[in-house]
């Protein structure tokens, strides 16, 4: 039996379903910039393990390594900071899913009300 809150009902579990999908996304950006970060603090430390053992490298080969050092340090700087961003993107959306959640049963709720009344 269709009562009036069916509507309602619907419109807020799709919005519950949209904003599901959005933190599954968020969540799997979160844990790809984790591993990008990963891969560059791996790639740092190989090259400070190369400028350490490679006394005998010509000054230009040292530029090099260091310049490419200081490049990564700023992508892992970026990774952080992007890694910061989804962390609060997604509580953010976890707040708002929440809220989202709490309409759907309170018009379910209502929608049962309606029903046993009939």
């Amino acid at each position: 039996m269709a009562t009036k809150w069916d509507p309602l009902v619907l419109k807020y579990q799709r919005q519950s379903q949209h904003e599901m999908a959005a933190i599954a996304a968020l969540r799997r950006l979160l844990s790809e910039t984790e591993q990008n970060r990963e891969k560059v603090m791996e790639r740092q430390q190989n090259l400070r393990a190369q400028l350490t053992s490679q006394n005998q490298c010509d000054i230009g080969e040292w530029r090099v390594l260091k310049a490419f050092l200081a490049d990564l340090d700023v992508l892992r700087n970026q990774c952080e900071g992007r890694i910061v961003e989804c962390r609060e993107e997604i509580r953010m959306a976890l707040e708002a899913h929440a809220k989202t959640d709490a309409l759907v049963q309170k018009y379910e709720h209502l929608q049962s009300q309606t029903v046993e009344k009939v």
